[in-house]
């Protein structure tokens, strides 16, 4: 007995130790203010129209404080320059002409969804306390058109149980569809699986009425990339049934998808063209029986290529990713 409770005091003499021990390790890695502010200016003084910058991980409060205001898409909210997400959409950091990444805590120097194959390091510099500061050269994302800024051009229309087609009347920021202006599409920021977006703002409603959106004569490339879900807002609430998502290219249904109300979620759909010599025409119908709180967040790029990180992402189960 008295070797037992030896070995038992022992036992919790070295737990104490070795818990000691990594609270002390990792208060060790915690990055100073003033490693925090030297590698925020570091990206301040250089930063360039076309940049972005990333910050891992992005709990880190700091430099988001520090980089406000530093240049263009960094001077309002939702800071477009300013890409804060654990595995941000791999099409955000690939549209930027240079990608500055700060990152502490024994973080990565470059975001997991910007593949190797997809980015050049064109600088590195080390601060105190492990903190880095990178600036990379994406391989850029190939976009021929983006549906959010052919807006004025897209065709909106609400489709009634019966059949009778109502057409929306066309506007730069709102096409306007004779209803209560939340049912109109319109842009808004909201909070789509973990990243502030400014995109498309899609209803079904009211009632059993379906949204068609048609974008016409896009340049053909190699695939379309739609990224669309319900805001962070939306699958907070009870109300409503999912809606069904259906994608047709050139007339002919691609894809089909039905939202879950309740799915915090980013659905990537990455979805061949056929090739052809005149434009494309991609169309979207969202219904839901019943619409309440059902809105959906959506945004699409045709692109002449797909790059690698583009093709991981858009197969990749996020939610098993850790996000």
């Amino acid at each position: 007995m008295r070797w037992l409770a030896i070995a038992l005091l022992l036992a919790a003499a070295g737990l104490s130790v070795a818990s000691f021990l990594s609270v002390d390790q990792r208060e060790a890695r915690v990055p100073s203010d003033a490693s925090m502010a030297a590698a925020s200016a570091a990206v301040a003084a250089d930063f360039a129209d076309g940049d972005a910058v990333v910050v891992l991980p992005p709990w880190e409060e700091r430099p988001w404080h520090a980089l406000q205001d530093i240049g263009p898409g960094t001077e309002r909210f939702p800071f477009p320059a300013l890409i804060r997400a654990d595995r941000p959409d791999p099409a955000r950091l690939l549209a930027s002409e240079r990608l500055w990444v700060i990152s502490a805590y024994g973080k990565p120097a470059a975001p997991a969804s910007l593949l190797e194959a997809d980015r050049k390091l064109l600088r590195e510099q080390a601060f105190d306390d492990g903190v880095r500061v990178t600036l990379w050269e994406p391989a850029g994302l190939g976009s021929l058109a983006r549906m959010s800024a052919d807006f004025a051009r897209l065709r909106v229309a609400r489709r009634a149980d019966n059949g009778q087609v109502t057409p929306c009347r066309p506007g730069a920021e709102r096409h306007v569809c004779g209803l209560a202006p939340w049912y109109d599409l319109h842009f808004q920021t909201r909070d789509l699986f973990h990243e502030e977006v400014e995109w498309i703002y899609a209803h079904p409603g009211p009632g059993p009425r379906a949204l068609l959106i048609e974008w016409p004569d896009v340049p053909r490339g190699e695939a379309v990339l739609l990224r669309f879900g319900h805001p962070q807002a939306a699958v907070r609430h009870d109300e409503g049934i999912g809606p069904e998502v259906i994608v047709r290219i050139d007339g002919a249904e691609v894809a089909r998808v039905t939202l879950d109300p309740w799915e915090y979620v980013m659905h990537r759909l990455l979805l061949p063209v056929p090739a052809g010599e005149t434009p494309a025409t991609v169309a979207l119908e969202i219904f839901s029986p019943d619409p309440r709180r059902r809105e959906v967040m959506l945004e699409a790029d045709m692109l002449s290529t797909v790059r690698p990180s583009i093709a991981a992402w858009a197969t990749l189960d996020l939610r098993e990713a850790g996000r």
